[in-house]
């Protein structure tokens, strides 16, 4: 046997149907959504399984998200992958929005670009990481711009990134 096929690993993932979590979703204010998603009432999405973070905080305009980076987060550098960051970073930058939502409302992303705005700071984070989002909102007529920022922290308040993103959602 070569020492390759003695380095090999297996992860399995498991998921439930998001369908029917983002049905009921549908019919209740944002921020029970949330609630309910942290609380295990309604399913996780994929996402947050396949990266294995979860929601640790709920408040309005205020989501925490958490991982702790595990091998299978490694890039070929054998440092956690940037995905991961970003992936954190854009769920708690969404769910800071979604959490002041009224039920039957949804936002969309005013700008789409290949590139994100996010910077890291650290090169290294593999003692646990969230995300904390906050958002700012101005009203103009039918909708509102948010401009939110989303700080990336270790559980020592170390900020590893940023990321800062203007969304749009129609009331």
């Amino acid at each position: 046997m070569s020492s390759i096929q003695e380095t090999v690993r297996t992860r399995t993932i498991t998921w439930e149907d998001p369908s029917p979590g983002a049905q009921a979703g549908r019919t209740m204010s944002g921020l029970d959504y949330l609630k309910a998603m942290q609380e295990g009432k309604i399913p996780s999405p994929p996402i947050g399984i396949l990266m294995d973070m979860r929601i640790v905080e709920v408040t309005e305009g205020r989501v925490i998200f958490a991982a702790q980076p595990a091998e299978y987060h490694y890039n070929p550098l054998g440092t956690v992958h940037g995905g991961l960051a970003a992936t954190l970073l854009d769920s708690a930058l969404g769910c800071a929005i979604h959490s002041t939502l009224q039920a039957g409302t949804g936002y969309t992303t005013l700008m789409r670009t290949a590139r994100r705005p996010v910077s890291f700071c650290v090169p290294e984070y593999s003692e646990g990481i969230h995300g904390i989002s906050v958002h700012y909102y101005t009203h103009i007529r039918v909708s509102f711009r948010v401009t939110i920022r989303c700080d990336m922290m270790n559980f020592k308040n170390t900020i590893y990134g940023v990321m800062k993103e203007i969304r749009l959602y129609v009331l």
